[in-house]
């Protein structure tokens, strides 16, 4: 398993095998954040450069969501590009088909974890570190240094020249804010150029911020979250949520505003459905 060391690397291993495949299937993780929705909009655009078909591969039901902005531009995706579930997938599946993900390099985190063998190539395009359960293959494209996937996918845009829309600007900004903390964490001088290439390419500031405001009751669901948290040693803030359900939103902007206080470090742990737990962890910097 070796990693592309260059985002001038990736380029090459995308021109050859998209041109090569018969259609691109592109997929993120189970229960897609802003930042998984964003790049796989925005490499669809570059497979579509091509001319080659493609597909965002995703198994959400809308209707269950409860993220309101995650809704939102999901069904704004459906509207406007190809999206298809697992069903459908392997109904046209053909031998030459290629397989991008994107934001994720887990293959447990994937809804398509018992295809993967079924695909001659599989691109990983991601800024998650790697471990034992990483996708087995030879193109991997992941660097923990960059902000996000929507980052990294942003720069491939403008390296392909592709005149993408506001609607995909708006997303890949969103998902740079998403897991930037607002460019407030993990932030190099690069983030903020590609930040600036979105707002000139149509990127709406106060619709993406509009897509972070909470409603009253989803805040107060959170704030009765943070109260739980306990200060452990003088290291780690940890919040464990008590009977309700979360999204990995609420624990993530939990997370997040536990960092304001004492700690290097902060977890905010819930369920996501009645057997399934989530933990969002933040770090100051200090602590990987």
């Amino acid at each position: 398993m070796k990693k592309m060391a260059e985002i001038k690397h990736l380029k090459e291993v995308l021109d050859e095998k998209i041109m090569q495949s018969s259609q691109v299937f592109v997929t993120s993780h189970i229960i897609p954040d802003l930042d998984a929705i964003a790049s796989m909009v925005g490499i669809v655009n570059i497979c579509h450069s091509f001319g080659k078909q493609s597909y965002v591969l995703l198994d959400e039901d809308i209707s269950k969501v409860e993220d309101r902005s995650i809704r939102e531009i999901l069904i704004d995706v459906k509207q406007q590009y190809p999206v298809i579930d697992v069903e459908k997938y392997r109904s046209i599946k053909t031998e030459k088909d290629l397989l991008i993900m994107t934001d994720v390099n887990k293959d447990y985190r994937t809804i398509v974890k018992n295809d993967l063998n079924n695909f001659q190539d599989i691109i990983v395009i991601d800024h998650h570190e790697t471990d034992d359960y990483t996708v087995k293959t030879a193109y991997l494209y992941i660097n923990p240094d960059i902000s996000s996937a929507s980052e990294i996918v942003t720069n491939l845009l403008h390296r392909y020249r592709i005149d993408y829309d506001k609607d995909c600007a708006n997303y890949l900004y969103a998902g740079i804010l998403l897991d930037t903390n607002n460019l407030t964490k993990n932030v190099t001088a690069d983030t903020h150029m590609i930040a600036s290439k979105l707002v000139k390419h149509g990127a709406d500031i106060s619709y993406v911020s509009s897509l972070f405001l909470d409603d009253f009751e989803n805040d107060r669901k959170i704030q009765e979250l943070i109260g739980y948290a306990n200060l452990h040693t003088y290291s780690y803030m940890i919040t464990l949520g008590k009977d309700r359900i979360y999204t990995r939103s609420d624990l993530a902007k939990a997370a997040d505003y536990l960092l304001k206080f004492s700690g290097d470090a902060s977890f905010a742990i819930g369920k996501l459905e009645e057997s399934l737990i989530g933990i969002s962890g933040r770090s100051k910097g200090k602590i990987h």
